[in-house]
């Protein structure tokens, strides 16, 4: 009788063990350099995460960028990445290619010691170009010498994650990242500042609870 109630009890006591283990998930945040805009608006990411989605622990990590976070996810090294427009489109279609590079901080600092001109890139130049180019507007004085507002093409910034992560985690990821904008926002000003454009993408079928986060919304 001792035997089994202390077998019993073991195997119950496995169970439990089993449950708490698969209980907790990993969200692994693929960023950027440390010194770039992906990094904070991880490391905010990450926050929120783990604050906020029962058992769930988040990791921050700095790589390369758009590249390396497609190839990590893909290799399924993690579960949410951030990436350009170019390097997304290139990815998707199976193509090889390095993706684009920002140059806004040279820009501004060249513009403090040097006059420049800001060459305008018409509407619908932009659109008839097409994904991965929007439309937008540098407002005046962005940088130095410049006195009107000057329409140019730019690229969205990609939240991406993968069909190896759950429904249910995807969902909460999306939804978290629309209802705190606020919190990102703090994170790193300049990416939000006058309605940057950042979007989040499945490789995915998305389910019913989540079509109120489709890959159309902007922020």
């Amino acid at each position: 009788m001792i035997s089994k109630m202390t077998a019993a009890a073991v195997g119950a006591a496995a169970i439990l063990w089993a449950s708490a283990a698969t209980a907790q998930q990993f969200i692994n945040v693929l960023t950027g350099g440390t010194s770039g805009v992906y990094y904070p608006l991880g490391v905010a990411i990450g926050k929120i995460y783990s604050d906020k989605i029962p058992n769930v622990r988040t990791q921050v990590r700095a790589t390369k960028a758009s590249v390396e976070n497609l190839i990590l996810l893909q290799q399924g090294r993690g579960e949410i990445a951030f990436a350009l427009g170019d390097s997304l489109k290139t990815a998707w279609e199976g193509e090889g290619g390095r993706g684009g590079r920002g140059g806004v901080a040279p820009l501004k600092d060249l513009s403090t010691s040097t006059d420049i001109a800001m060459v305008a890139v018409p509407k619908e130049i932009v659109d008839k170009i097409g994904p991965p180019f929007v439309s937008v507007v540098i407002p005046t004085n962005t940088y130095t010498g410049q006195d009107k507002d000057v329409a140019t093409a730019a690229m969205v910034n990609y939240l991406v994650t993968s069909s190896a992560v759950s429904d249910d985690i995807a969902y909460q990821m999306t939804k978290l990242i629309f209802e705190q904008l606020p919190e990102l926002a703090n994170a790193h000003a300049r990416q939000f500042r006058r309605g940057r454009r950042m979007a989040v993408l499945f490789d995915r079928e998305l389910p019913d609870a989540v079509g109120d986060f489709r890959p159309s919304d902007r922020c």
